[in-house]
Order: structure tokens, then sequence, then C-alpha cells
């Protein structure tokens, strides 16, 4: 197929972000969109030349009989969306979080496998440039020994502006963007043994883990909910560290304690940052039907939040 129509589903901030990127890549071709608010839908129809409005997911599919269907709508939703989207056997793009908790997710990858639908998660970081060159900086010395992931949240904000539901799920909702890394620069866990409590008294908000991978790298992960400090990673390789902070800038020291900067892409720079990569990641998907690193699915992202589930420690 040289062409793939597509059909988006949610008119938010997300939604934009994505169109942004797919009117930029060639055979990628957004057809249709609904979303629960008709005016979002078509002011966003007319900002990016989309052809098609629809009051609901099951008339979009019956009319316009996508190729793919890209699922935008806010963390709360995502699950019922996708429930009702996967008997359909279109493949799909969901954004993170797949679901509120590991019951949810589990549900999902069920129903996927047993309607046999080609799915993507949207982990967008996994495709930053800048951790791509990080991995070859690793490499390119030896092998990588540790990782150190800071994962704190500005809870004390946060919580004044979203709902009981997310911030009771916060460590999927939000969080999980971090600690997917651990995965994505690790591969999978062998032991772990984590530690929490509850400064805020409502939910454990304070986590300290260290981790075990089958390859031998050890892991730390670090989190505080209401201490100032944001995301960060740091690699620890054979003759060199690499520095994440802010997590879109990088910067690599050697064995002189020489510090050397690590650039995102120019993609990454003009747009959301991983989002042109993971859209190419999901045309390539389309078109080959196979699951390849650095991709997540529902089913990989099982370990995700199988490792979220061991840091709660709840």
């Amino acid at each position: 197929m040289s062409s793939f129509k597509l059909a988006v589903i949610g008119a938010g901030y997300i939604a934009e972000k994505h169109l942004e990127v797919i009117n930029k890549i060639n055979s990628l071709n957004v057809v249709s969109i609904t979303s629960r608010t008709y005016s979002k839908s078509f002011k966003i129809a007319k900002k990016y030349k989309i052809k098609n409005i629809f009051k609901n997911i099951e008339s979009l599919i019956k009319f316009d009989k996508p190729d793919a269907i890209l699922i935008l709508v806010s963390s709360e939703n995502i699950y019922e969306v996708t429930k009702k989207v996967i008997p359909y056997k279109i493949p799909f793009f969901v954004e993170k979080p797949p679901g509120l908790d590991l019951i949810h997710l589990k549900k999902l990858c069920l129903l996927a496998k047993k309607n046999k639908v080609i799915n993507m998660v949207g982990y967008n970081r996994r495709f930053y440039s800048n951790f791509h060159e990080g991995i070859k900086i690793i490499k390119r010395y030896g092998k990588l020994l540790a990782i150190k992931i800071e994962g704190h949240e500005r809870f004390w904000k946060i919580e004044k502006i979203i709902n009981k539901k997310n911030k009771n799920s916060w460590i999927y909702s939000n969080s999980s963007h971090v600690i997917d890394l651990f995965t994505f620069f690790s591969g999978k866990i062998k032991n772990i043994y984590s530690i929490s409590s509850s400064y805020s008294g409502k939910r454990n908000d304070n986590f300290s883990t260290i981790i075990k991978f089958e390859n031998g790298t050890l892991g730390t992960f670090i989190s505080n909910w209401y201490s100032p400090g944001g995301w960060s990673v740091c690699l620890y390789g054979e003759k060199v560290t690499v520095v994440f902070k802010p997590l879109e800038k990088g910067v690599w020291i050697d064995q002189n304690f020489k510090k050397h900067n690590i650039k995102l892409d120019s993609k990454d720079i003009r747009y959301k940052a991983g989002f042109y990569n993971q859209m190419i990641a999901f045309k390539k998907l389309l078109k080959n039907k196979k699951i390849i690193w650095p991709i997540q699915d529902l089913n990989s992202s099982m370990n995700t939040y199988s490792l979220i589930k061991k840091i709660k420690n709840d």
C-alpha cells in the first residue's frame, strides 16, 4: 500500500501536535476525525484540511473505513475508547497511558490478542534523537553498566488541576513516560526492590527503587512528588557517562571529565520531541506488521506497567 488512510479520535492539544507531524509525512493521510466536542473537531478539521467529521466512532469506521486509527484522547478516557476500537480489528496508535492501572492494560492486551490487531503505544521519549545518540556513545566505549532515573513530579501544582481519578493513577498517567525508559535503555528486569512512603497522606508519593536487569545492568529510581527536580536520566558506561537533564538536553562526559553536548535533531526541535520519528515508526509498523524496538505495543507495555506496580509498593 502506497498510502494509509488515518482516522483521528480526539481533538485536544495532543491531537494537534500529532497532526502537525503527520501533515509532513508522505503516505500518511488523515481523512476523518471525531471527538466528544463537535466544535473542536470542526476547528481542527478546518486547520489541517481533514475531509470528514463524525459525531461518533461507530459512524467514522462504518463510512470511512480507515486503514489505521489514532486514539488521541485524555488519559482518563483512553481505556474506554481503546476498548471500543479494538473489536473493529483496525490497526491503531494509542497515546499513553493505555490504561490507568495494570488491570486496565491486561484487559486491553487480552482483547487485542483475541482480535489479532496491530497496535502501538505512544511513548514518544523512546524516539528522542538525543537518547539514540547517547546509546551509540555508550556502545562506542563498551557497554551500559548502570542507569539512574529521577522522576520527580510537581504534584503541589498538579493536584490542583487534575481530577481524583488521575490523582490516584498519576504514576501510570504521567510518570510511566520516564519509568518506561528503564526497559527502553536496559531491557528486561530480573530483580527489583522498592520502598515507598506517603508525604501527602493520601497516596504513595515518595519512591526509591533498585533494579537488576537480565543483561546485568543495575538501575536506580528515585521520585519525590513534592520536591522540585524534574525528570533526568544518567547512563553509566565503560569510560563514559551520559546525562540527560532535562531529558531534551544531553551531555556526555569522558574519562578526563570533559563534557560534550548531545543535541536533539532538527525534527525534535521543530515538533514535539519524539513525535516525528514515532510516527515514522508507526508507518513502518503498518507496512511491515512487525513490532521492532523501540516500538511499544500493548503487550510489551506490560513490562513497564509491571515495573510501575512494583515501584508503587502499595
